[in-house]
């Protein structure tokens, strides 16, 4: 007898409920099997890089950072940034979410530092500068691109650190993680301000987006600012909402003390925010998304303790075109 027949006979014999019972727990094993396959395909893509993912996307996929450089205990929820707020201790994992950004920064005025912050996100770049058996690090942001290469600015002692170990290789970091070697184009001493060149090649198009620069309006006493960058060990961008204090000269804020080479009569934009090391060279926005300054010094203080005090290099289009001329590097 064949094997249909055997089976042909064992399907008469069984009585017709079994059949149904036996039919519905092969269908349900079935679509269990199928559920489970589902489901490890959709692991696996899960874990497979996508070519079209957006910075936004890609930060979100790594874990936030305190300012010591260990993941923060208590993560983001969806549409909430890292922010550190004037007058405010911390460790680097204050988040803020777009309906209560007002109430937590207190008397800030009305600001959209979530949208800036996406926006910096595109335009904000993580530099690496290796000294012999240490490192050091700061923040820039993008001003020019060309077909294969980035062009960043930043403040000149982040690239060209005063110590007396020898610089052994400069990098800069993208949102989506992409890590590229890069080398110093032009540096403006007077200012505290440097250009550097990043060899994004084929990536430029993807990762290298540059920033809209003021047009040189002055900023006024009190309008709203915010500044972003990397401070201290942390590998995520921080949001840094705040003031502007007044625009005084390098002279009349130090004084004497000022680093050789710089122009004591520069002027010095004076921010109330709290900012840290790591911050400096890192862009300073405007109401309109506009940056119109370079993080330039922070005043000292004792760990985690609460600053409220920021000073930066006031930024402007013909400044920058100015520097990219003189590079032979074009904007956009």
């Amino acid at each position: 007898m064949s094997q249909d027949e055997t089976r042909s006979q064992l399907d008469r014999s069984l009585p017709e409920s079994a059949r149904e019972a036996e039919e519905r727990r092969t269908n349900t094993a079935n679509q269990a099997g199928l559920r489970m396959l589902s489901e490890v395909q959709e692991i696996r893509q899960s874990l497979m890089p996508s070519p079209n993912r957006t910075e936004a996307q890609a930060q979100a996929e790594r874990p936030a950072t305190a300012l010591s450089g260990e993941a923060c205990r208590n993560q983001p929820q969806p549409g909430e940034i890292p922010v550190l707020e004037p007058g405010r201790r911390t460790a680097g994992c204050n988040f803020a979410a777009p309906n209560n950004s007002r109430e937590q920064v207190g008397s800030l005025p009305e600001f959209n530092t979530h949208r800036i912050y996406q926006q910096a996100q595109r335009e904000n770049v993580h530099l690496h500068v290796g000294l012999g058996r240490a490192a050091a690090s700061g923040s820039g942001v993008v001003v020019g691109r060309s077909e294969s290469q980035c062009f960043v600015a930043t403040a000149n002692h982040v690239v060209s650190p005063n110590t007396n170990e020898q610089v052994t290789s400069r990098s800069a970091q993208f949102a989506n993680g992409s890590r590229y070697a890069a080398q110093i184009e032009l540096r403006d001493r007077s200012r505290d301000l440097a250009i550097v060149s990043v060899n994004t090649g084929a990536d430029t198009a993807q990762v290298c987006h540059p920033a809209r620069i003021s047009e040189g309006v002055s900023p006024t006493r009190g309008a709203a600012a915010v500044a972003t960058g990397f401070p201290e060990e942390t590998s995520t961008l921080h949001a840094s909402p705040g003031r502007v204090r007044g625009l005084p000269t390098a002279r009349q804020l130090w004084g004497r003390n000022i680093e050789p080479g710089e122009n004591p009569t520069r002027p010095i934009l004076d921010l109330a925010m709290q900012v840290r090391p790591g911050n400096s060279g890192g862009p300073v926005y405007n109401e309109r998304g506009e940056v119109q300054g370079l993080m330039y010094a922070i005043p000292g203080g004792n760990g985690r303790a609460a600053r409220t005090r920021a000073f930066a290099t006031p930024l402007n289009e013909t400044m920058v075109q100015g520097y990219m001329d003189r590079i032979g590097a074009p904007r956009w």
